[in-house]
């Protein structure tokens, strides 16, 4: 037990010593100059000033990694990343966009409270933590893949203007999510073999507008489709 205390001790001197002289600033500092970054921890960035940093080659952020990180850039490209734990960008007001192509789960509060987000481009986000985007009131577009398990209060304010879903285990997600967040006269966006379906569980009774997004990757004219798809977004 003495030793435990000894080493508490002599770890919250040398925090305090590094944090007096700034070297977590700086440390911050030599870590967005980086470009093999594959891995970010718990609390990396907490509350800090932190606002450029190259997420290309991240595959997963930890709890509280950017906790309260209000300068963060607008645009967070991570196109590699696979997972955010909880908490990750809690508190995050200047991100505006957020790509995340390859991402597959998202923690409890993972981007809550990102009060200027308005786009989450996520087409292969599969599981969906508590209160995640609980908060981020202002999304207006939201991409969604292979839904496994989708958790409580996931939002509770966006009105949506564009939904995409990139496969048809949609009804993971309860409906009366897009009921509540689609009171205006929202574009949801399917494979085009998922149209008739998807317009009875999206429903017209809500007000939305059911559109095809293109065929799947592998179909003969799947190039054709997604230019479709390009030019109809550039046109929206």
């Amino acid at each position: 037990m003495r030793e435990k205390t000894e080493y508490a001790v002599q770890w919250n001197i040398s925090a305090q010593y590094f944090y007096e002289r700034g070297y977590y600033t700086w440390m911050a500092e030599k870590l967005s100059g980086y470009d093999t970054i594959l891995e970010i921890g718990s609390n990396a960035f907490y509350e800090s000033s932190v606002n450029v940093l190259d997420f290309k080659n991240v595959t997963t952020i930890e709890g509280s990694a950017f906790y309260n990180c209000d300068k963060l850039g607008a645009v967070v490209n991570a196109n590699n990343l696979v997972k955010i734990n909880g908490s990750a960008f809690f508190d995050c007001d200047n991100i505006y966009e957020f790509y995340a192509e390859n991402l597959d789960y998202a923690g409890a509060d993972s981007l809550r409270s990102a009060n200027n987000l308005v786009k989450v481009y996520t087409p292969n986000l599969s599981t969906v933590g508590n209160n995640a985007f609980y908060d981020s009131a202002n999304i207006i577009s939201f991409s969604m893949g292979e839904i496994i398990s989708w958790g409580s209060n996931v939002f509770n304010g966006p009105v949506f203007k564009e939904v995409f879903v990139y496969s048809n285990n949609y009804t993971k997600m309860p409906k009366s999510y897009f009921n509540y967040f689609c009171n205006i006269r929202t574009r949801v966006y399917v494979y085009k073999d998922m149209i008739s379906t998807a317009k009875s569980y999206f429903g017209n009774d809500s007000g939305n507008v059911v559109f095809p997004m293109g065929h799947k990757i592998g179909d003969i004219d799947s190039f054709g489709a997604s230019i479709g798809v390009y030019r109809t977004a550039k046109a929206m």
